[in-house]
């Protein structure tokens, strides 16, 4: 395991590098407001910003590896294959950033063969960027951190995404299920609900619909803290359409819970 460390160290310090430049551009952009929208075909919005972060990211990425695939959200959605990829959410939370809501960021993803080896959710916003190295341990602002000890349901709070989303997705009594169940849950949303369970903050994240763009970083950032995540029907995967994320302890029971309220 220490020479898988090391192997990708390379990989965990390029990404941290990258970002110091990119939040500089992507926060100076959120303060001046000055930026076109636009709709996507599923009609979702999408800033001149997410388009030139992506852009920019991409340049970088090639110039120091030219060999490798490179998936975004915005650009150039390659058929995947088996090998050294690059995953990007250029602004996670778009709709936050277009309305000066500061729950947004960058998140990145290094993999191989599919399974995130290196990765970030940087928050510039919120001060924060979250990292995450395979069998090196997860960080915030470059400290260690770790998931909650929280083992009994009645004293779990969750966060979640979409209230609606759920009925959406075919699991239209999960979150009225859980609530029975847990303390409390607030819709804090996007990658902070996750990286919140990553820090031990909260002890369970749901999403409701993603792509792999969306969770590839924060998948390994959980698991890195000690957390588990897995699509509410309990694969192993960041390539499913929902995405739940925990401290490892009550997973199993969660699971259990949103697959009843299908």
């Amino acid at each position: 395991m220490a020479s898988e460390k090391i192997k990708y160290q390379k990989e965990f310090d390029f990404i941290s590098q990258l970002c110091d430049e990119i939040d500089k551009f992507t926060l100076k952009r959120f303060k001046d407001r000055d930026f076109s929208v636009m709709t996507k075909d599923d009609m979702s919005p999408v800033t001149e910003v997410d388009r030139e972060t992506e852009i920019k990211i991409r340049d970088a990425i090639l110039d120091i590896f030219p060999d490798d695939k490179i998936e975004g959200e915005e650009f150039g959605k390659e058929i995947h294959s088996q090998s050294r990829t690059w995953i990007i959410d250029p602004i996670d939370g778009t709709k936050n950033f277009l309305r000066g809501v500061p729950v947004w960021g960058t998140l990145i993803a290094f993999c191989v063969d599919d399974i995130p080896m290196a990765g970030t959710a940087s928050a510039p916003s919120l001060h924060r960027r979250w990292m995450g190295l395979k069998n090196g341990g997860a960080f915030v602002n470059g400290e260690s951190i770790s998931v909650s000890k929280t083992s009994k349901l009645e004293d779990v709070q969750a966060s979640y995404g979409d209230v609606t989303g759920f009925e959406k997705a075919g699991y239209p009594e999960s979150l009225n299920n859980l609530n029975k169940f847990i303390w409390r849950a607030r819709g804090m949303g996007d990658f902070w609900s996750h990286m919140l369970v990553a820090e031990g903050a909260i002890d369970l994240g749901l999403d409701t619909h993603v792509q792999p763009y969306d969770v590839a970083p924060l998948k390994l950032i959980v698991e890195e803290a000690g957390g588990r995540t897995t699509s509410f029907d309990g694969k192993d995967s960041f390539r499913e359409p929902t995405f739940v994320s925990t401290n490892g302890l009550i997973h199993d029971e969660i699971i259990k819970i949103i697959i009843s309220g299908k």
